[in-house]
């Protein structure tokens, strides 16, 4: 059980937890948000928000804490009218303000959330990354730099783990959908020369006899092999004319 702010002769910011009703722990006596009463309070994706109320004006700003202590502002400002006296409940996934007292007046009018989303990062072997939570439908994140993997080389984050489904570069701006989603961090390996740190190892080329365009080493082979065996068919018309005299 919990109690959060209200009023004694001066606005409180203070939060209270109890087992049992008996004993109770003061979690914190001085909150990050403005002293206030009549606010109204819920638990949301196992946090505990606090929303509206009343000091010495109308409020209409949205806090949330996982633990009583720290409380992390979710806006300033929400989209309907500063109240307090509003009712509060959790439905449909959602968190909903109905009514309340605003501006001198009893409203009837009902508000709700947008859905809150995590955008997680499979590294696949790379450095862990830290997950990027609270994002509702639409919001936009910059992603992380380009992760790091031994004996590999980051080519980008992808929504499919082999790579064939969207990809996103490091730093790219991420615009959130409509569900939890993983970005899989797709590599390519780095092959080294023996005997040379580091580096990735590309085939050397040879220069032709003639001095013009660069042979692969494939070619080069090729054509030693051809004057080995022309070498040898010469040698063999050799053996044979002398065999013949």
């Amino acid at each position: 059980m919990w109690v959060i702010g209200g009023y004694n002769g001066s606005f409180l910011n203070d939060v209270w937890y109890s087992t049992d009703g008996v004993t109770w722990t003061e979690a914190t006596d001085s909150a990050a948000w403005v002293g206030r009463d009549y606010g109204t309070s819920v638990v949301f994706d196992g946090k505990m928000w606090l929303y509206g109320g009343y000091s010495t004006d109308y409020h209409n700003d949205v806090w949330y804490s996982a633990d009583g202590v720290t409380w992390t502002q979710a806006t300033a400002s929400a989209d309907w009218d500063g109240r307090y006296s509003h009712a509060s409940t959790v439905f449909d996934d959602k968190i909903w303000v109905l009514g309340g007292y605003s501006g001198g007046a009893r409203v009837n009018d009902v508000w709700y959330t947008e859905n809150y989303y995590t955008l997680s990062f499979d590294e696949q072997g790379g450095d862990n990354l830290a997950d990027i939570n609270d994002l509702v439908q639409g919001a936009t994140t910059t992603l992380p730099g380009a992760a790091v993997r031994e004996g590999y080389t980051f080519l980008n984050w992808n929504t499919q783990a082999n790579g064939g489904g969207t990809s996103y570069a490091a730093g790219a701006t991420y615009t959130m959908g409509s569900s939890y989603t993983i970005l899989y961090a797709i590599w390519e390996q780095t092959i080294e020369e023996p005997g040379i740190s580091g580096g990735s190892y590309s085939p050397p080329t040879t220069s032709s006899s003639s001095g013009g365009s660069g042979q692969s080493q494939t070619e080069v082979i090729r054509t030693i092999l051809e004057n080995l065996i022309s070498l040898y068919l010469q040698l063999i018309e050799l053996i044979q004319a002398e065999g013949a005299n």
